[in-house]
């Protein structure tokens, strides 16, 4: 499941979308994955406080990630022009 879920990286190629619509697209898949296998395999019980916290959970780690990889990319960015 993890090579098909990988694909969903290709979704910052499309370089026609913008990055907030591939961002955007890029949660909902991954929380449209996520969220119904963490339930099916126990992570999260299925009831509305478990499930409630578990998704604000994933939004925090995700906005982290996505932060950190905004940052990353931008300091690239600056040592980049910096060289030339």
């Amino acid at each position: 499941m993890n090579d098909n879920f990988g694909c969903a990286s290709f979704i910052y190629e499309i370089e026609s979308w913008s990055p907030l619509k591939q961002t955007t697209v890029h949660f909902m898949l991954s929380v449209g994955l996520w969220l119904p296998l963490a339930i099916f395999i126990g992570w999260l019980p299925f009831s509305t406080l478990p499930v409630f916290l578990g998704l604000l959970l994933f939004i925090v780690v995700y906005a982290i990630f996505w932060q950190g990889t905004k940052l990353y990319l931008q300091r690239l960015a600056k040592e980049m022009n910096d060289s030339v």
